[in-house]
């Protein structure tokens, strides 16, 4: 009986010593900045670039669920010469007009489907784009490629039969102002893997 007792003892001892000792976490830390995806080929739905040496993901801050915004779209055109359309969107809360959206994107021709593609634009009918809204009353930043700019996009796997592609790109995108000056963005470590 003596032995139980303590052996009762030591467990409640030995059981408060581990409730007091485990912390709570610390919930003021912000969160970790965002890292690009990892480049992958399986469509797991992922796109991501250094846009003037930041990360730009796909996100939206709205905690709404009600009618979210679209973050990542793709879709294949086969009716006008197989062009795959890929949209990101990055959203701030939709619902105050001063929160800035963003959206980056690109169209492809595809004349020859392939699994690897390299694309110089020069060569081809396709383009990038890069659009701005900074606040609802301010004027759009229209940014898009030329056949003069450095830009390809390079596909690691283009699976008309699975629905997927995968690849990576990189592309100088330029807003041309009215007063003939030239504001350009740089898109660096660009990849994507999308189902379509």
């Amino acid at each position: 009986m003596k032995n139980s007792h303590l052996i009762l003892f030591f467990s409640v001892i030995a059981l408060f010593a581990c409730l007091t000792s485990c912390q709570k976490d610390d919930t003021s830390n912000p969160p970790l900045p965002d890292e690009l995806p990892p480049i992958t080929q399986t469509g797991e739905q992922t796109f991501g670039c250094l846009l003037n040496g930041e990360v730009w993901v796909p996100k939206h801050y709205s905690n709404s669920i009600v009618n979210p915004p679209v973050l990542l779209q793709a879709n294949w055109d086969i009716w006008n010469g197989s062009i795959l359309n890929v949209y990101a969107n990055h959203h701030r809360n939709r619902n105050d007009e001063n929160s800035p959206r963003e959206i980056l994107g690109f169209r492809i021709h595809v004349n020859e489907v392939k699994d690897t593609v390299f694309f110089q634009h020069r060569n081809e009918p396709s383009s990038f784009f890069y659009e701005k809204h900074q606040t609802a009353n301010s004027p759009l930043k229209f940014y898009v490629s030329t056949e003069t700019n450095n830009s390809w996009i390079y596909f690691s796997r283009l699976d008309t039969t699975n629905r997927i592609a995968s690849g990576t790109f990189s592309v100088d995108l330029l807003n041309f102002k009215e007063n003939t000056d030239v504001d350009t963005v740089y898109i660096r470590e660009g990849r994507f893997d999308v189902r379509f």
